[in-house]
């Protein structure tokens, strides 16, 4: 059986705010635990007729509906979340001080054996791969620092003039933002991921695919 907070990502907003406030109408409350000794039966025994947990949780929520505590802590969580994705939690990367283009190797070695479900070794520790040996890339790869007007405006006139597709990828800005002002699909690599991966050092930057290596090229903008 699924609860309400198992549903679709539309729950995740009311659900969140739900455990929130039941930690903030809560953690006042002290906890106080003895040790039980058996004392034996004295006298008639009747069933526990405590509340539950549920009923004194909706009881809170009510008294903070009633109080403006609710509407509150719904605003600064709504907040949050909209700050939030307007700019995800991106990484700086310093502006390239020169044009310069240099290769990479994809290149990698496993760590450990790769097995299918019914646990046969497919890839045993120590094999190399290269994915750009076995796909290609549909896109040449821009990532840009839109907090920089001028990255931003050198990779906007870049995205309408390539004769090439491009993927564009923030390192760092508003995503959203920038998407309605250029009415593109812009991508975000939150939290430097890919650049890291892509051991990038400076941007702007392209990312080509020429045969099994990736070519890069850094690109120097001026304000």
């Amino acid at each position: 059986m699924h609860s309400a907070c198992s549903k679709p990502s539309v729950w995740l907003l009311p659900c969140a705010l739900l455990l929130l406030l039941a930690g903030k109408l809560f953690a006042a409350q002290p906890l106080v635990v003895q040790a039980s000794t058996d004392l034996g039966v004295v006298g008639k025994v009747y069933p526990v007729a405590e509340r539950s947990f549920l009923d004194v949780l909706m009881q809170r929520l009510q008294q903070a509906q009633a109080s403006g505590e609710l509407a509150k802590i719904e605003g600064d969580a709504r907040q949050k979340w909209q700050s939030y994705t307007q700019q995800p939690p991106g990484k700086h990367f310093p502006r390239a001080p020169k044009a310069r283009t240099r290769t990479l190797d994809m290149t990698l070695t496993l760590d450990h054996d790769l097995s299918d479900q019914d646990g046969n070794v497919f890839a045993p520790a120590g094999t190399t791969i290269n994915p750009l040996a076995m796909m290609q890339l549909s896109k040449d790869i821009l990532l840009f620092d839109a907090t920089d007007a001028a990255q931003a405006a050198w990779a906007k006139q870049y995205i309408t003039t390539s004769t090439k597709p491009v993927k564009p990828i923030l390192t760092d800005g508003k995503v959203l933002e920038l998407m309605q002002d250029w009415k593109t699909q812009l991508w975000f690599d939150q939290g430097g991921y890919l650049a890291q991966r892509f051991r990038v050092e400076y941007v702007p930057v392209v990312l080509h695919q020429r045969g099994e290596m990736l070519e890069m090229q850094e690109v120097l903008v001026h304000d």
